[in-house]
């Protein structure tokens, strides 16, 4: 949705922003005692290369004319990236292109079939959401021509080319897989409710004997795009809603540390994890996730919406990060994107980059002494050898098709553990194998499923490969020196940092900081049960390394839990050591964690190390830097004329009775400075005309990601909406699918007579007066951190006059 700027008549004084502190601390932070000396920070590694977040041919090639690339699906085998897209409704066949770091990508050409097409047959045609699955030789491609029931085609390659080998077996549209680590097969699907998935039969359609509803994961009344990751344990199911034509399309998820398909198993995470409305990046959506180029990192792929006539749609991909359950997608923006980092050794050709020791065929480079290594290759007799140091130094994996055993070589070959398998998996094909060491633990995983997790073993680093494997029976074979996650902590991180992702080398720990895990059920947007909090002790300190694309002064913001509240924390960025302090709040009963603002920083752009010291134990779950300014800018403005250099008009507003007219039954937005807003003051006339009891009028804070498709409704939008009608005042935080009331007062407007509303804003605190009394006192523990401030409406028909506007 675009908003048009007026920049007819006034000049207006300048609004940009204020990040204003609250409670007990200064915005500055209070000076250093004598006794702490400034943080000398190393200096930060230079950034890696960026990407535009819109890919175009120049990327991917041989889109698809006026359609693009829409509900991308990234599957990786082998080492090698394909990438699979929805079919122009007017169109036969399906496209496809690979990749070996998820930037740069070429068409693939199955057998038989036209420049880049996987397949050609005859049910292709408007093929919605292609995805697929590679099991025990073959290639499974589920898609859903025109959102019309699902077919399943099979191929051996995954260049195709896919033959159908189903009928229509319905399912509604966008069907995904997911292959538990019990070896049973899934389906998910769309819904209007929540998503619903059932188990797969031997020939490849949905056993709805099986189908059931995916408890809390809905996003609202249409939800679509699911797709189940595991990692470390830990379930996410990510989904998308509510129209692809809308700017407001976004992807949400819920968590689950027990089953990935049980009915009960999920929990929301309350917040949307991509969502943009900003006119050159929105209608993001329709998502997978795969695993990154380091072999550790995770990346969601998803679209953004050039244009709804097609609709015409583009591929962009994040990075996520993880807390335990906790997971967010970084920097979901058009700019500023990093590329992915790459493993420590790639092997596509065995026969020129292994080398021969004996009956062994390794790596030349060894892995660290943590590591993630994978292995792919065809036959039962040979080994995958991993920590190799010498002849009697070294651990292997064998499988003969229905077991998988883990060996360790010393003095002799010692068999550590035998894995059965839950079915014979045939041995002259290509099956996937990986070894994931970290801290003493040994995970193993076989064509993507977790076959044993935790185990205790000592192991070094060393060299990686084969023993008894022909060249030619080997693929892929690669290692990474992170595992479980720790590319996290080394990766560079942008606005939001998770208390757990420190960097591992530049952090000192010798007093005993260390992480805990909140296991309380408590779940908000500040914190959540499983996420991990970081304790800091007096004398240690944490680093993170962080990228800013932008030079500018940046407010920070903790999440903490709340018994932090009245202590005080040191930072240091970019050259500035502060002590801020942590504001106090009455919160309310059963809240165990908040969000807060502590201060500014003036930060340069480009990668920077901040640092995290206190004097005392200081535990914190995550931190957030958002653009903010040391502006303490005022503003005026009588409402009796449009335009102004500071009015933003999401849609059309007149003039009648005096001032800004909103129509009834209309949603009416108009924003007033940048988008960039914290703390503030504002006060407005308003005067309803004729009676209003269901709709209102009112004031925004903090807002923005507005959306107006016809499939959205009176909360597509984020932020605080102030709102009154001839009998309420109400609170609202308004975030889409996940908008509250947080309090509201009755009263009596009158229609045809001004009243005055005034909100103060400071901090997580917001004052609601009207005509001069209070009416509502409230803090929000979660608080948005910055936005517009606005004029909105949900139908009611109302003038506006005499806005005032004052900042921090």
């Amino acid at each position: 949705m675009r908003i048009s700027r007026s920049i007819i008549g006034l000049t207006l004084t300048l609004l940009i922003a204020s990040c204003a502190s609250s409670g007990s601390s200064s915005l500055e932070g209070s000076s250093l005692p004598s006794s702490i000396e400034p943080i000398t920070e190393p200096t930060a590694p230079e950034v890696r290369e960026l990407y535009e977040n819109s890919f175009g041919e120049d990327r991917i090639p041989g889109q698809w004319d006026t359609y693009g690339i829409g509900d991308p699906f990234v599957y990786r085998f082998n080492g090698v990236y394909y990438l699979y897209a929805s079919t122009k409704d007017s169109e036969f066949g399906v496209r496809g292109w690979k990749s070996l770091d998820l930037v740069n990508w070429e068409q693939v050409t199955g057998e038989g079939l036209q420049t880049g097409y996987v397949s050609e047959e005859a049910i292709t045609q408007a093929a919605y959401a292609p995805e697929v699955i590679y099991l025990d030789g073959y290639f499974y491609m589920i898609t859903s021509p025109a959102g019309n029931g699902h077919y399943v085609l099979r191929a051996e390659h995954p260049e195709g080319p896919f033959m159908a080998i189903t009928g229509n077996f319905g399912q509604s549209i966008d069907g995904s897989f997911f292959l538990d680590d019990d070896e049973k097969l899934y389906l998910t699907r769309a819904n209007s409710g929540n998503i619903r998935i059932a188990q797969m039969r031997s020939d490849w359609t949905a056993n709805t004997l099986t189908l059931k509803t995916l408890d809390n994961t809905q996003i609202g009344n249409w939800t679509e795009g699911s797709y189940i990751l595991r990692r470390n344990g830990v379930n996410y199911i990510t989904y998308t809603g509510t129209h692809v034509t809308s700017a407001g399309y976004r992807v949400g998820y819920s968590f689950s540390e027990d089953s990935a398909v049980a009915s009960d198993a999920y929990t929301y995470d309350p917040k949307n994890i991509i969502l943009s409305t900003s006119p050159d990046f929105n209608g993001l959506g329709h998502s997978a996730t795969v695993l990154g180029p380091d072999m550790d990192s995770y990346y969601i792929v998803y679209h953004n919406l050039l244009n709804s006539g097609g609709p015409i749609r583009a591929y962009s991909m994040s990075r996520l990060f993880f807390n335990g359950t906790d997971m967010m997608a970084s920097n979901v923006k058009r700019t500023g994107n990093i590329v992915p980092d790459t493993a420590a050794f790639t092997s596509h050709n065995a026969a020129e980059d292994l080398v021969a020791d004996g009956a062994l065929l390794l790596s030349e480079e060894a892995t660290g002494d943590e590591f993630t290594a994978e292995w792919n290759y065809t036959g039962s007799d040979g080994k995958a050898v991993f920590a190799y140091n010498s002849s009697s130094d070294y651990a292997y994996i064998s499988f003969d098709g229905s077991n998988i055993e883990l060996h360790k070589v010393g003095a002799e070959d010692a068999l550590l553990q035998t894995i059965e398998l839950e079915k014979s998996h045939p041995t002259d094909v290509l099956h996937t194998f990986r070894a994931i060491y970290r801290d003493g633990k040994l995970d193993l995983q076989f064509d993507n499923m977790t076959k044993l997790i935790g185990y205790d073993i000592a192991l070094s680093g060393g060299r990686v490969g084969y023993e008894g494997v022909a060249s030619g029976a080997i693929g892929f074979t690669g290692f990474s020196n992170y595992a479980r996650g720790s590319s996290d902590n080394a990766e560079f991180k942008q606005g939001k940092v998770f208390a757990n992702s420190y960097d591992l080398e530049h952090s000192n720990f010798t007093n005993g900081s260390a992480l805990s895990k909140i296991e309380s059920g408590f779940v908000s947007p500040s914190a959540k049960t499983g996420s991990y909090d970081l304790t800091i002790k007096s004398g240690d300190l944490a680093r993170y390394l962080t990228y800013f694309e932008e030079e500018g002064y940046y407010c920070l913001s903790m999440s903490l839990p709340v018994a932090m509240m009245g202590q005080s924390v040191t930072i240091s960025v970019d050259g500035a050591t502060k002590r801020l302090d942590v504001p106090t709040y009455e919160l309310g009963e059963g809240v165990e964690y908040f969000t807060t603002e502590l201060g500014r920083f003036a930060i340069h752009e480009g990668s920077h190390y901040v640092s995290i010291a206190s004097d005392l134990d200081f535990a914190f779950n995550s931190f957030a830097f958002a653009p903010a300014t040391d502006s303490l800018a005022s503003f005026s403005h009588d409402l009796t004329s449009l335009g102004g250099d500071a009015m933003l008009y999401a849609n059309v507003w007149k003039i009648k009775n005096g001032g800004h007219y909103a129509t009834s039954g209309n949603r009416q937005l108009l924003y007033v400075g940048e988008p960039t807003i914290s703390d503030a003051t504002i006060e407005v006339d308003i005067n309803f005309d004729g009676a209003t009891a269901a709709s209102t009028a009112g004031i925004l804070l903090r807002a923005g990601s507005e959306a107006f498709s016809t499939h959205e409704n009176n909360d597509s939008i984020q932020g605080y909406y102030i709102a009154i009608n001839n009998a309420q005042v109400s609170l609202r935080r308004k975030d889409y699918n996940w908008t509250t009331i947080l309090d509201s007062a009755g009263g009596t407007f009158a229609s045809g007579v001004d009243h005055t509303l005034r909100v103060v804003n400071t901090g997580n605190r917001i004052m609601v007066f009207v005509n001069d009394v209070e009416y509502l006192d409230v803090v929000d523990p979660s608080p948005f951190a910055y936005g517009h401030i606005g004029l909105y409406t949900d139908g009611a028909a109302a003038s506006y006059k005499n806005l005032s506007i004052t900042l921090g």
